[in-house]
């Protein structure tokens, strides 16, 4: 998986963790490679879903109209949206 493990969520909790800012940049894996920044959706996915399960609120941002950002990796960030849109 990624850099985090399950109880590293669980920690920060406990720690006090009550909002994190998170920048995702898109939901496109190849818009975020060009960015440099590596993480894969599978990665992004746990994290969120890690973060939701420990009641920790999230704040997502976006980079719209990168410049290699074509139609088909703005939807995969409308997608992403989507996906959580009920939480």
């Amino acid at each position: 998986m990624g850099q985090t493990l399950d109880r590293d969520y669980e920690l920060a909790k406990k720690a006090g963790a009550t909002t994190l800012k998170i920048g995702i940049e898109s939901g496109s894996e190849r818009v975020r490679h060009h960015m440099k920044k590596k993480f894969d959706n599978e990665s992004l996915y746990h994290m969120i879903d890690n973060l939701l399960k420990n009641k920790i609120r999230q704040r997502w941002l976006f980079i719209t109209g990168y410049p290699t950002e074509t139609e088909e990796d703005f939807q995969q960030t409308l997608d992403l949206m989507q996906r959580y849109s009920d939480n």
